[in-house]
């Protein structure tokens, strides 16, 4: 075969080889880019998730993992279904044990080829929502509802005031015109949950756990320091110069878990009235933390102190994370 036919062979094989390459069609990414909605709580079941990004196929299923690791952290994809390229809905259900925390959310297609969209889902602690007693004193409902971050309420027996004087056991009552008390100590069916990371004290995570006999008491200031009355709140306004007071008792020893504008070196609390009355004071409000930026000390959000009560004496062990979340509704 001449030079000239050697090349021209060279060259239509380089071209076939190159026709063959590029009609194969590409592999695309699979990229994972969000979640809708982005969080649920413990106990949440059949919960449709929009899953937005790209290079999803036919055939591809998500997955949760708790960020960073492959386990599905009790997270449970009950079906994954393909809308188009870019989207697809997760059904899932996230057990009651659920962790807690930040979740990545991987797409796998059949092809094997996955995407992982970090941090992209949370799982919030479960709501335990407690009735104290049915009725108050006047017949109004009395409720509390807390999550499980650092003060809850729990109520395992929704009856159990019923054994007791049902007005001056577990109800929301009056101490002074300006506070609101919240007594546990009916039965064992009663618990107040407290967690203790220490922030500046030695650790007590030794006291973690459910107390009985428990009590909360709640008191607001205006700017001027004069005690607000909580039953009288504008619905609608907030009072971020609350206090809110834990008292329970371990091992024979009495404690008081304390944050408020009276406690120094502790952060505040805000009251917010979410729902009015048929007459002028508030039917239902919110107890939480103070956001930093509302305090004369950002470092000081969600700090508490904590009290030792004893016979001589009433020392403060130390500083420590509160959080807390509580709905009253008369």
């Amino acid at each position: 075969m001449g030079r000239k036919h050697w090349r021209l062979l060279v060259v239509v094989t380089a071209c076939v080889l190159v026709l063959g390459l590029t009609s194969r069609p590409a592999t695309a990414q699979v990229t994972v880019n969000t979640a809708t909605p982005n969080n649920a709580a413990q106990g949440t079941t059949a919960l449709n998730v929009t899953v937005s990004g790209s290079g999803f196929e036919q055939g591809a299923a998500a997955s949760w993992y708790v960020s960073g690791t492959t386990n599905n952290g009790g997270v449970s994809v009950n079906s994954t279904t393909f809308v188009n390229s870019s989207t697809l809905v997760a059904n899932i259900t996230v057990a009651n044990s659920a962790t807690t925390g930040a979740y990545d959310v991987a797409v796998k297609n059949s092809n094997g080829r996955t995407g992982v969209g970090s941090d992209a889902f949370t799982v919030n602690p479960m709501a335990v929502t407690s009735t104290l007693y049915s009725t108050d004193s006047s017949g109004a409902l009395v409720t509390v509802q807390g999550d499980s971050s650092g003060v809850s309420i729990y109520d395992n027996d929704p009856n159990s005031c019923a054994l007791f004087d049902p007005h001056n056991i577990c109800i929301i009552k009056s101490l002074l015109p300006n506070d609101w008390y919240l007594n546990l100590s009916s039965t064992s069916g009663r618990s107040l949950k407290v967690t203790f990371q220490a922030i500046n004290g030695p650790d007590e995570s030794v006291l973690n756990g459910n107390y009985f006999g428990s009590a909360l008491t709640t008191r607001c200031f205006d700017s001027n320091n004069n005690r607000l009355d909580i039953q009288f709140l504008l619905p609608g306004a907030s009072f971020h110069s609350c206090s809110l007071r834990v008292n329970f008792s371990a091992n024979g020893v009495g404690y008081a878990y304390a944050m408020g504008p009276a406690f120094s070196g502790t952060g505040w609390s805000t009251v917010t009235c979410t729902s009015p009355s048929s007459i002028p004071s508030c039917s239902a409000w919110t107890i939480k933390p103070t956001p930093g930026s509302l305090l004369p000390n950002p470092a000081l959000a969600n700090v508490g102190m904590l009290q030792e009560f004893t016979k001589h004496s009433s020392p403060i062990i130390g500083t420590y994370v509160m959080t807390f979340n509580i709905v009253l509704t008369r």
